[in-house]
């Protein structure tokens, strides 16, 4: 994910951000503090606390934003695990939504503009927003696939 992030840079991105679920969140959790190029802003959807030897991680170092999110009875990330992970980062904003639905489920369910909403303009860095076009060297590189 740094290499990503640094590619980005490199084609011009001014802020790079990670956004992970599940299993994903937990892994990108796992990273984002020791990164060798750290995104300004990192959101884990339905985070596990751990899974397959991976573990969500722990930081007072990492220096974006951070934003969890969840619902309350998620049978594979509850409340109680989405506050533990939180508790894990001091700088992290956690929102906890009525129900059960799980990672990108959220964003199909009955509270899925408050799950946006949660992502969506915070602080200084919008960590969901309509993308930009493509730099040069990405438009001729998909041109030449196509």
């Amino acid at each position: 994910m740094s290499a990503a992030s640094a590619l980005l840079r490199d084609e011009g991105a001014e802020a790079v951000t990670w956004v992970g679920g599940c299993m994903g969140g937990t892994v990108m959790l796992g990273m984002v503090a020791n990164a060798q190029e750290q995104p300004v802003g990192a959101a884990g959807i339905s985070p596990l606390s751990s899974v397959a030897g991976a573990d969500a991680g722990r930081s007072e170092r990492y220096s974006g934003e951070l934003l969890l999110l969840g619902t309350e009875h998620d049978p594979l990330a509850d409340e109680f695990a989405l506050r533990d992970v939180a508790s894990r980062f001091p700088s992290a904003e956690l929102t906890v939504l009525p129900g059960e639905l799980h990672a990108a489920e959220i964003f199909g369910g009955k509270h899925r503009d408050r799950a946006r909403r949660s992502l969506d303009g915070r602080g200084h860095t919008p960590l969901l927003r309509k993308p930009r076009p493509c730099s040069g060297r990405a438009q001729a590189s998909k041109a030449k696939n196509k």
